[in-house]
């Protein structure tokens, strides 16, 4: 799971399709071009990105 800059355990919500919902820490949450590139990463070698922190959930 990623481990984001803001370390506060409130929890964000999120939608999908449109009544289905789950919450996080928000300190699991990176911002949407830093997650877009983690994804990029992974996709080609099949690894984690390192410019991103990754911890237990």
């Amino acid at each position: 799971m990623s481990v984001g800059q803001n370390r506060s355990e409130e929890a964000v919500v999120f939608y999908v399709a449109g009544d289905h919902y789950t919450e996080v820490p928000r300190r699991h949450t990176i911002t949407p071009s830093a997650a877009r590139a983690a994804m990029r990463h992974f996709v080609a070698p099949g690894e984690l990105s390192p410019d991103v922190t990754w911890g237990e959930g």
